[in-house]
């Protein structure tokens, strides 16, 4: 075995020591000339480097500026669509609400429409009944006004004949000609008529007295008398009434004050 300060020993450790520093100076070296050149790049380029990474920000700023530009109208335009959403939803119901009354009343509509048709097909015939049953009271009446009423009568006959005269005027017609028919029963009256008496045309002043009550009295004095609503004729009567249907006369005309008297009725028929 050789001793550590064996020359060949010795000689083989400095050979290793010398490689190992010739590699370090010559990656010194390496080193040191790719530092020169990046340092010689950057001082070159610096400039252009640095605009154009300014300019990138510049842009990347302006896109960031525009996207929130944008971004606020996005979220003011969503806003104002959910509003406008809330309002149209509202809307909806409310319409929807109106929608379900005009139904309803449609069809309340239609049911009255309905009834109205059933009503007419009742109303018509219905009436021409109660103008035959007119008729045949103011025949079977006491015989006054007779004229105008029977007049009357005809006009109620040519009005439901008449089909250009709607169903409503017909009614009111009929209900106005009832109205002046019942109006009689509460007045009193007197006029002067021609009556045939023994025989020969006589004046003679009528009185009605409402519907109970027919009496007559010439203009001399001489005859006096009452319809006999019984017999349908008129009859003659004691001539000591003469003074009572004389005060009835005048009362009738407004010539004298209203009051109590003693007329001979006689037996009332039921109409």
């Amino acid at each position: 075995m050789k001793s550590s300060t064996d020359p060949l020993v010795f000689s083989g450790k400095s050979s290793i020591r010398t490689s190992l520093l010739l590699i370090c100076f010559f990656s010194c070296l390496v080193f040191l000339h790719i530092t020169n050149g990046a340092m010689a790049l950057t001082a070159g380029n610096a400039s252009k480097v640095i605009e154009g990474q300014i300019d990138h920000a510049k842009q990347a700023q302006k896109t960031f500026e525009n996207w929130e530009g944008e971004k606020a109208v996005l979220l003011s335009e969503i806003r104002d669509a959910k509003i406008r959403s809330l309002w149209l939803e509202f809307q909806r119901q409310k319409y929807q609400n109106y929608l379900g009354k005009q139904q309803k009343v449609i069809e309340e509509l239609k049911q009255k429409k309905i009834d109205a048709k059933k009503i007419r097909m009742e109303l018509e015939p219905f009436l021409e009944q109660l103008v035959m049953t007119l008729e045949k009271r103011v025949a079977n009446d006491l015989p006054f006004l007779l004229k105008e009423r029977r007049e009357r009568i005809a006009f109620l006959k040519e009005s439901l004949a008449d089909y250009h005269i709607d169903l409503s005027e017909k009614l009111r017609r009929i209900l106005e000609a009832l109205r002046v028919e019942a109006e009689y029963g509460k007045t009193v009256e007197s006029t002067e008529e021609m009556l045939k008496l023994n025989g020969e045309p006589t004046k003679v002043v009528v009185v009605r007295i409402g519907r109970i009550g027919l009496f007559f009295r010439s203009l001399e004095g001489n005859y006096i008398g009452r319809w006999n609503q019984n017999k349908r004729a008129w009859e003659m009567l004691s001539s000591t009434y003469a003074p009572v249907i004389a005060d009835a006369s005048e009362m009738a005309s407004g010539k004298r004050a209203v009051e109590l008297l003693d007329l001979p009725l006689g037996p009332i028929k039921q109409q």
